[in-house]
């Protein structure tokens, strides 16, 4: 074989090991994002929660409603929202299970916890949500401690606190959430003097307030 030859097969090799290397890396990676998500949804439900995923069209729909048939719907589809269970009339909270590891979910868009047992400490964890649009954590257990977990979510738009124990003092920390452009804050402690501070350091958001009893 002649030194050009073997020069190319050498390259071709070569070649060869990098691409199927890069596939391999990216099927792993592919795999593993899949598997993480079915283990947030899997909890979810089992909590009681539903989920709802993307209608994104695929680029080749028959291979992929093949792959979904075979390995599921996690390894086909981003889960866009989530929505726990609400606590029942009297229900406790004390010794409901945490919120699931939802940051896990990276193209989460949606997420439905009003009513629910959510506290500050779940904040923390719905804080590294990067992809979140909407939260609705109304009627929870929320309280001024925990907002400043909310200030990575830079792509947030609605935020919903009705019935959350949160007041003036949640003022500094939501004036931060600069892309917010819709945000409830019905039935909480806030006054008229913390109500004006948010919408002279927000502008454009429409901030809705009600006290309690009207």
């Amino acid at each position: 074989m002649s030194v050009v030859k073997l020069t190319v097969v050498q390259f071709s090799l070569r070649s060869l090991f990098v691409a199927l290397t890069v596939i391999a890396i990216g099927v792993g990676s592919w795999t593993n994002s899949a598997r993480r998500q079915q283990e947030v949804v899997t909890i979810v439900e089992r909590q009681g929660g539903v989920v709802g995923y993307d209608r994104n069209q695929p680029l080749i729909p028959r291979l992929w409603s093949i792959v979904e048939t075979v390995l599921g719907k996690d390894y086909v589809r981003s889960v866009a929202w989530v929505q726990m269970p609400m606590l029942m009339p009297g229900e406790s909270a004390l010794g409901k299970p945490r919120l699931p590891a939802v940051s896990r979910l990276s193209k989460l868009k949606k997420l439905y916890l009003n009513g629910t047992s959510t506290t500050d400490c779940d904040l923390a964890e719905i804080g590294r949500c990067a992809s979140l649009i909407e939260l609705h954590i109304a009627d929870t257990g929320i309280t001024d401690a925990g907002i400043h977990h909310l200030q990575g979510l830079k792509k947030l738009t609605v935020l919903d606190l009705s019935g959350a124990a949160v007041s003036n003092a949640a003022a500094p920390n939501l004036m931060r959430l600069r892309s917010v452009h819709s945000m409830v804050l019905d039935r909480t402690k806030f006054d008229d003097d913390g109500i004006r501070q948010l919408r002279r350091a927000l502008g454009d958001c429409i901030i809705q307030h009600r006290a309690f009893g009207l």
